[in-house]
């Protein structure tokens, strides 16, 4: 047992003579010599000696013997001997691999636990790798794993592990059933144990088939457990194992769904860098996968990858930097991305001196770069000079992804201006030269893009890319062709350039790219031959030309059709080619390719239909060669560009009056309607525009009406977009004009989105809205809907609208609604009109004009709005109205001056406001309303005693008598009453005589208006009271219908009369003439009265 007797015991030689005594039959004695070998063995240097000494195949002999001591021992002495790397061989050669694994089947755990470690030690040996395994010691290896000895399980996990590091081991371990086990062992309370088991999983999991079987059986759950271990050796064992499982794209899924992914992005802050490195390779293969792309982030995984990005470790940079760019695919992460500050160190690794990183880092920047915001910030950050740098380099992987990040950099306008200042379009256009297609594609896509700038088409062409670009246009690779042909249609947008690009031989390629398969490269050429054709039509012609595009309409080949169609699309846009496509026969060939069973014909087609319904001239030629029933049939197409242009060509059609009229006879309104439901809005907005056109033609109306428009156009008055409700609300509009169509409008529901609209931001959207109200609120019942429905605040409110149109419709709505509705005139004086109302009666607008003072006029028939009105300072712009040269603006005012009159406490304001100049002079006016209203006025202001004299003295009596000759019963009855009040004063009854009033109120005791009777009789009464004028009423001949009328049933009348018998009575020399007259019955009539006033006068 003395480590220094093992060596002397050697050194003395004993040792061939305890090997001899292996053969002893005597049972303790192979106790003892085993037992002494198996201390000797021990040493290091006895190791080589025992097996020099010939003992090993006695060794191995004696493992098969009964005796459980010397098994014991024997197995010890081969567990030390194994440790040597020469014994490790020869105790396999001597044949002890049978021998050692039977041992695992031992019933005793010592010599279990000896065999087991001993075949660990010998698993070290690449061989024997191979060897054990093919002796079948796996079976009782894979049993021991479930051993209840921790130390037995231990070396047999060990011993596993050991081999499979042999590729070969791998799949007979997973055959003989040894991963259920392992895996179990992942759990096992002993962390040596653990680990042992995931460096085994680890080695198993490097074939597909395995890194699929070791999840399904469950190994996920506790490999992501041991990520929670403080002991790194195991957590970077189970973070590797994890970074092998992960390579399978159905294992990255589970991992994060067995929430894998947050103890792998918590690893990534390990101070150990071998756990770092195997939790950012794990992560890398997971953000390879479309679902991970959003759950890295959430996770938290970008910080520390970004900081990753500036580990000194090289691997881990580029475990890093790849996962940011499989991140970086999806759109939402690259703002994430750059918003935590991840372009400083990418553009950082852009200078790496690996060129993978490099390439990794340039690929990220490349799909950063795709986003609006991020195309800003990383020219911001400098990461323009480095990409200029590698599209220096050699190597076409990063000139191609450089490339591309500027080409997708450059749709910026202002990253255009800064790639060009430092220096990129030499590098740029060299690319063009190289002979590799995606370089060219990408070069010529990036200087398609630069080439939107107006300064740099310019940059561009003298920089000599001119020829690189034209001999791309023959290319063989069509994505080439297409950025080519792309940039072409940009250089020749700009003048200078025009006749270089044509000098340089460009324009019989791109008029023979007009026949290319593809669509864009057809629409680019086409656009380049546009933009070239204002300075070289000869030559377009010559090339190719329009006529010769026309013919190829006609052709058998839809190809050649869908060409033709392409580049007169792209000519039709210009104002002159569209008169040249008419008169060159381009209508009927067009027409007939709106029936084309190609769609693409067809939508070009009816694109240049479209573009030729821009001009007016061809309006009706175009209706007249039948292109309307196509068109409209188009509107039903499934292809919704089609739809779109076929609608914006019937919309620009339905600007003509016969167009209209056709249009709606042809059938437009069924698809018409159909297509205001269209999932797509610019053909919500087309569609509704021409059915607005449509509505303007009162003909039309009721056909529009019976097609069920109106839901659809209601419900475009709720759209976000506020294009599309102005346009709905105008065709509402429109149809609301029709008297039929008004009360449907509102039961349809219309009101309330319209009442909505009236708050819209933008002004023409309220004006729209405010005229369909103006319309649908002319008959009464909508009146009153208006109102429930909310209306008249939101109107009140464009009353004070900076538009002067809104103000007028507004004002036209409120006059409306005011009419003939008494609730209306309350609500829109108690929802505060007024004001607004009496301001409007200063503007501008005549019109506006008109419809306030109507509204007043409506609003003080109610009494408590004619002192309100007063009240709020309104009396004197009302008044100034009735000298306004304008009919129906004088018309209102007097009306409403007349309401306002109507209350005693206005009678004196009215007139102290300096009313009675311009109501006298409208009594002259030969407008009949405006005469009696302003009668009227004057007659309710002549009932305040101080108006009398004042109204006579403004020579009011002149034109008050002369209205005593009006036919019409209104203007006669107020004339009358006014004399009459105005005869009361003594002063006046003078005047009133010599203006003739004596004779005029004569002549209408005869008339056959009832109502003047009592009042023309009242005046000769006041003025009888004076002896001059009893005679000269008499002398007129007024004695005879003055008799007649106290015969009259009316008591006012007869008192009248018979006041004014009793003032003439009063006159003896009158007596006679009264008697001879006749005037004694009827006053004897008269005393049986029984009105007191008309018994006392008679």
């Amino acid at each position: 047992m003395n480590a220094e007797n093992k060596v002397k015991i050697q050194q003395e030689g004993a040792l061939g003579s305890i090997i001899s005594l292996l053969k002893s039959p005597n049972e303790q004695t192979l106790i003892y010599a085993s037992e002494a070998l198996r201390h000797l063995s021990m040493n290091a240097q006895n190791k080589e000696e025992i097996e020099r000494a010939g003992a090993l195949p006695l060794l191995v002999e004696l493992l098969s013997c009964p005796i459980d001591e010397v098994q014991e021992h024997v197995a010890v002495c081969l567990q030390n001997l194994s440790v040597n790397a020469n014994n490790k061989i020869r105790i396999v050669q001597v044949g002890g691999l049978p021998a050692l694994i039977e041992l695992l089947r031992s019933r005793n755990k010592k010599v279990q636990a000896q065999g087991v470690v001993a075949l660990r030690n010998l698993s070290v040996n690449a061989d024997n790798k191979v060897y054990i395994v093919d002796e079948g010691a796996l079976p009782p290896l894979i049993a021991l794993l479930r051993s209840q000895d921790e130390n037995i399980q231990e070396q047999a996990c060990g011993t596993i592990w050991s081999l499979s590091v042999n590729a070969d081991n791998r799949p007979r371990i997973v055959q003989e059933g040894g991963l259920p086990s392992l895996i179990t062992l992942l759990r096992h309370a002993n962390e040596k144990i653990q680990e042992l088991a995931v460096l085994a999983i680890r080695n198993i999991s490097t074939t597909d088939e395995n890194k699929i079987k070791i999840v399904r059986l469950g190994g996920l759950p506790p490999l992501i457990g041991i990520l929670r271990s403080t002991n790194m050796r195991v957590v970077e064992q189970a973070a590797g194992t994890l970074w092998s499982l992960s390579v399978s794209e159905e294992n990255q899924i589970k991992i994060v769904q067995e929430d894998g992914l947050q103890l792998l992005v918590s690893l990534l802050r390990s101070p150990n860098e071998n756990v770092v490195e195997q939790a950012a390779g794990c992560i890398r293969n997971l953000s390879m996968n479309d679902e991970n792309d959003i759950k890295v982030v959430r996770e938290g995984g970008l910080p520390p990858l970004i900081y990753l990005l500036g580990y000194p470790d090289p691997n881990i940079q580029e475990h890093a930097v790849v996962t940011l760019r499989n991140l970086s695919v999806n759109s939402d992460n690259k703002v994430m991305i750059v918003g935590e500050g991840a372009l400083p160190p990418l553009i950082s690794l852009l200078r790496s001196p690996y060129e993978r990183i490099q390439e990794h880092a340039v690929v990220t920047l490349r799909n950063l770069s795709l986003n609006a915001e991020n195309e800003v910030m990383i020219v911001q950050e400098g990461g323009l000079p480095p990409l200029v740098d590698l599209m220096l380099t050699q190597n076409e992987r990063l000139q191609e992804h450089a490339v591309v990040a500027i080409r997708n950099l450059s749709v910026n306008e202002q990253n255009e201006v800064d790639i060009v200042a430092e220096g990129a379009l030499a590098p740029i256009i060299n690319l063009l030269r190289v002979p590799n297609e995606d370089l060219q594609e990408h070069a010529a896509g990036a200087l398609a893009n630069l080439s939107s700038n107006p300064m740099n088409k310019i940059r561009i062409v003298n920089d000599g890319a001119l020829p690189p670009l034209i001999a791309l246009l023959r290319s063989p690779d069509e994505l080439v062709v297409e950025q080519a042909v792309m940039c072409m249609r940009n250089l020749s947008a700009s003048p200078e350039n025009r006749a270089r690009i044509v000098a340089e031989g460009a324009l019989p390629r791109l008029t023979s790219l007009l026949r290319s398969p593809v669509d864009k490269i057809q629409e680019a050429a086409a656009g380049a031959i546009r933009n070239l054709s204002g300075e070289n039509e000869d030559s377009v012609a010559g090339e190719g030309g329009i006529a010769l595009l026309i013919a190829l309409l006609r052709s058998t080949s839809e190809s050649t059709q869908e060409q033709a169609a392409s580049a007169l699309w792209s000519l039709s846009t210009n104002e002159r080619n569209q008169g040249k496509i008419v008169s060159e026969g381009g209508i009927a060939p067009l027409k007939d390719c709106l029936r084309s069973p190609n769609k693409k014909v067809q939508e070009q087609c009816v694109g240049i239909i479209r573009n030729l319904s821009m001009n007016e001239a061809n309006e009706i030629p175009m209706m007249e060669e039948g292109v309307l029933p196509p068109l409209i049939e188009l509107l039903r197409s499934l292809n919704e560009r089609i739809q779109e242009h076929a609608a914006v060509a019937l919309r620009n059609l339905s600007m003509h009056p016969r167009c209209k009229l056709q249009m709606v006879q042809d059938g437009v309104m069924e698809p018409l309607v159909g297509l205001m439901r269209s999932p797509l809005q610019i053909i919500q907005e087309h569609t509704v525009v021409c059915i607005r056109n449509l509505s303007m033609a009162l003909d039309n109306v009721i056909t529009i009406m019976e097609n069920d428009a109106l839901p659809p156009l209601i419900g475009m008055l709720r759209h976000h977009d506020p294009k599309i409700q102005e346009h709905a609300a105008v065709a509402i509009r429109n149809l609301s004009v029709h008297d039929e169509c008004e009360a449907k409008v509102v039961a349809e529901g219309a009101l309330p989105p319209l009442i909505y609209l009236l708050r819209h931001e933008i002004k023409t959207v309220q004006e729209q809205a405010v005229g369909a109200l103006r319309n649908l609120s002319v008959i009464p019942e909508n009146k009153n809907r208006i109102s429930k429905e909310g209306g008249i605040p939101p109107l009140i409110l464009l009353l004070k609208s900076n538009v002067d149109k809104i103000q007028e419709l507004a004002a036209f709505s409120i006059h409306n609604l005011s009419a003939g509705s008494i609730v209306n005139q309350h609500n829109i004086v108690r929802d505060g009109g007024l004001v607004p109302l009496i301001s409007l009666l200063s503007s501008r607008n005549e019109s506006t004009v008109e419809q306030a003072i109507g509204a007043l006029r409506n609003i003080t028939l109610v009494d408590e709005n004619k002192l309100k009105l007063v009240a709020e300072g309104g009396l004197l712009p009302v008044l100034t109205l009735l000298r306004f040269d304008r009919e129906a603006i004088q018309e209102h005012a007097t009306g409403t001056v007349w309401n306002l009159s109507t209350h005693p406490e206005n009678e004196l304001k009215i007139v102290q406001e300096g009313a009675l100049p311009p109501l006298i002079k409208l009594l002259r006016s030969r407008n009949v309303l405006i005469a009696r209203q302003a009668c009227g006025a004057l007659r309710n202001i002549s009932v305040n005693e101080e108006a009398r004299e004042d109204i006579v003295d403004e020579g009011g009596l002149s034109a008050v008598i002369l209205l005593l000759k009006s036919t019409d019963a209104g203007t006669l009855e107020h004339a009358s009453v006014l004399l009459r009040n105005l005869s009361v004063p003594a002063n006046n009854k003078d005047k009133i005589a010599k203006e003739g009033g004596l004779a005029a109120c004569v002549d209408l005791l005869s008339s056959k208006h009832e109502l003047v009777l009592p009042h023309v009789a009242g005046v000769l009464r006041n003025l009888t009271v004076i002896d001059a004028y009893q005679i000269q009423i008499v002398r007129d001949g007024a004695l005879p219908p003055l008799i007649a009328l106290m015969s009259n049933p009316e008591d006012d009348v007869a008192e009248q009369a018979v006041t004014t018998i009793r003032n003439l009575s009063a006159n003896p020399s009158l007596d006679v003439k009264l008697v001879r007259d006749g005037v004694v019955p009827p006053l004897v009539h008269l005393l049986r009265s029984p009105n007191p006033s008309v018994q006392e006068q008679a």
